[in-house]
C-alpha cells in the first residue's frame, strides 16, 4: 500500500535524522507522519510551528492530495 511505503520512508527519514541532530535541532518543511516517530525515538516532544497556510488554489490541491494519497481520505 502506498500510505504503507510512506510510513517506511518517514522510519527512514527519522533514522537519518537521528544519526546527524545534535544537542538542538529544527526541521523546516518536515512531513507531518516524521512528529510522532522523532518523538517516539527519544527526541524531545517535537512543536509545529505554521508560519503561513497556503492559500494559493495550486497549494491548497497540492495538500488536499497528498491528505488522499497519505491517508485515503
Amino acid at each position: 500500500m502506498e500510505g504503507e511505503d510512506e510510513i517506511e520512508s518517514a522510519g527512514s527519514e527519522v533514522e537519518y535524522i537521528a544519526s546527524r541532530a545534535g544537542a538542538r535541532n529544527i526541521g523546516i518543511g518536515a512531513l507531518e507522519e516524521l512528529l510522532p516517530i522523532l518523538s517516539d525515538s527519544g527526541f524531545p516532544p517535537c512543536k509545529k510551528i505554521v508560519i503561513a497556510e497556503p492559500c494559493k488554489p495550486f497549494d491548497i490541491l497540492s495538500e488536499k492530495i497528498t491528505r488522499e494519497i497519505l491517508y485515503v481520505e
